[in-house]
């Protein structure tokens, strides 16, 4: 009654886990809220002005794979 579990199928050589890994290469641009910044003169009575778009570092991290 018991029987065997399936043999696992075969994976084709794009899945094989020799396949190398897909980088993930991050890349900084300039807020386009604060336009670098890192301060929004409009907003100075919130937290002084910092923009919360890039934690006022006026750089954001942006990442795609390579």
């Amino acid at each position: 009654m018991n029987q065997p579990a399936p043999a696992a199928p075969a994976l084709s050589p794009a899945q094989s886990t020799n396949s190398p890994v897909p980088r993930f290469v991050l890349a900084a641009i300039t807020c386009p809220r604060c336009e670098g910044s890192g301060r929004l003169p409009q907003f100075r009575h919130v937290e002084a002005g910092r923009c919360f778009r890039c934690q006022g570092a006026g750089q954001l991290s942006v990442g795609r794979v390579a």
